[in-house]
């Protein structure tokens, strides 16, 4: 980093209408240094570009007029209010413009002064734009920033508005620019067709079009994914890397023994992804794969073959669920698949007694409990671990970052298995999980029918009732899935 990269990170404090008072409201906005305020981009935009002729002008339309300032006046009312007023003329006409309680506004005008009025207008006896956004072009001037051009609407705060704003951050571009380096490649700019990164964030703050925002957004906003997924890469690459994982055995009696409880033959979809996982797990780099398939597709049988491998090396298996509906669903479902091989499964949840749970975390503190279910109890600190290899998590989406990380953290490196039945293209996969590894199930076993889903109005209510009463004369399963306000 060179002298004037390191610029970027002083206070804006001196730049000229900032000082100590201003930098607290600055501050309040996130800005906190120079290179902040280069990078504290419009929400919007308004186009004050186009002048109307006064006499065009519509009531009740905003509109921006440009004229020379005719006369001017002061109105002191009762107590201490005021009204400031100007009249501007152009070759068609009269207009006035209109402020309430501005006093100071009056050393800023004078006659014969061109001036630029932006608002809505209003008729009181005579045309006006009350409070309306101004700007004065004076001889000396080569450009405006309030009015009369594509102008930037800045997230602001009492003490530091949006014109306020749209100045000093003019000023600091004027500056600063030139301590602003370019860090991607011409290569890169080339190929992607993007601006050079001075000219994107000038742009940004002052376009000169409505069609310059749209390239110089499209810069930033490469600058920001490309920053993301060399963040990604270098976390990915640490992963792989990291020769402190665990290598397991894959192959073993307890997963032979497990093949032949299967009832049913698995997809070639499945056998796919199940050598993906085994390939994984038998590095000593930690697994850290995404596996997403629709609902129904076999993830769950899947994850148990994960499961059974940890199980296999002596290592404890932790499955992490949004919901304890879903959380209770795994916990069955491992039952069912794990107790024929005397594999002891434990459930954490709200529901269970005191000295339940004193017992179940007693169990996975002392090894006893080699498959541990829950939600997002399991990162709890009460909950440890005597030796857990494997963990897996369910609809992933509906955790954040640091809620896996704190149960990957009660391990040593351990294998980290990711599910989601929410599709996710690939492209979007690559940016959320880019520091995953992708296995995907996309065909269904024999005999499953793929799930539609249907969206009904709160008019169709007494139609969805019906659908359901006939189903259950058929003798079907009705599932129901609702949100917990509070315990009852």
């Amino acid at each position: 980093m060179n002298k004037n990269s390191q610029k970027l990170n002083e206070s804006p404090q001196y730049i000229k209408g900032v000082g100590p008072k201003r930098i607290k409201a600055l501050n309040k906005l996130g800005i906190q240094t120079i290179r902040d305020m280069l990078f504290y981009f419009p929400r919007r935009f308004e186009d004050r570009s186009n002048f109307t002729p006064i006499n065009k002008v519509k009531l009740g339309e905003t509109e921006t007029v440009r004229g020379k300032v005719l006369t001017l006046g002061l109105r002191r009312l009762r107590g201490r209010k005021t009204i400031f007023q100007i009249a501007i003329g152009d070759e068609s006409g009269i207009i006035y413009g209109t402020w309430f309680n501005q006093p100071y506004l009056k050393k800023y005008f004078k006659v014969d002064d061109e001036v630029i009025l932006h608002g809505k207008v209003d008729r009181y006896s005579v045309l006006q734009i009350n409070s309306p956004e101004f700007e004065i072009i004076r001889p000396d001037d080569d450009d405006t920033i309030h009015t009369g051009r594509v102008v930037p609407i800045y997230p602001a705060t009492a003490d530091a508005g949006t014109r306020y704003l749209r100045r000093v951050i003019k000023r600091c571009l004027e500056e600063n620019m030139d301590s602003l380096e370019e860090f991607l490649p011409e290569e890169i700019l080339t190929r992607n067709q993007l601006m050079p990164l001075k000219q994107a964030v000038r742009n940004y703050h002052f376009p000169d079009s409505l069609e310059t925002i749209s390239a110089a957004k499209k810069r930033l906003v490469f600058d920001e994914f490309f920053m993301l997924q060399l963040a990604l890469a270098f976390k990915r690459q640490g992963i792989k890397s990291n020769a402190g994982g665990i290598a397991f055995k894959v192959k073993g009696d307890l997963k032979e023994k497990f093949k032949k409880l299967l009832p049913f033959e698995l997809t070639a979809c499945q056998k796919k992804v199940i050598t993906e996982i085994e390939e994984d797990m038998g590095k000593k780099s930690p697994m850290n794969r995404l596996l997403q398939g629709d609902v129904g597709s076999g993830k769950t049988i899947v994850s148990i073959w994960a499961a059974v491998i940890c199980l296999q090396n002596g290592y404890q298996t932790a499955l992490m669920a949004p919901t304890e509906i879903l959380a209770r669903q795994h916990y069955q479902t491992l039952c069912r698949y794990l107790e024929p091989l005397k594999i002891n499964t434990v459930l954490i949840s709200s529901s269970l007694k005191k000295k339940e749970r004193t017992l179940a975390l007693d169990s996975i503190r002392e090894g006893k409990a080699q498959v541990v279910v829950g939600t997002h109890s399991l990162i709890q600190e009460e909950v440890t671990f005597e030796r857990i290899g494997l963990v897996i998590v369910d609809e992933q989406h509906k955790f954040g970052v640091m809620q896996r990380a704190r149960l990957e953290k009660k391990g040593r490196a351990p294998d980290v298995l990711v599910m989601s039945a929410t599709p996710i293209p690939r492209t979007l996969a690559i940016t959320l999980y880019g520091d995953l590894d992708v296995s995907t199930i996309d065909e269904l076993p024999p005999g499953r029918t793929p799930v539609k889903t249907y969206w009904i109005s709160e008019k169709k209510r007494g139609d969805l009732y019906k659908f359901l009463r006939e189903k259950i004369k058929k003798k079907n399963q009705i599932y129901v899935v609702y949100p917990l306000v509070e315990q009852s």
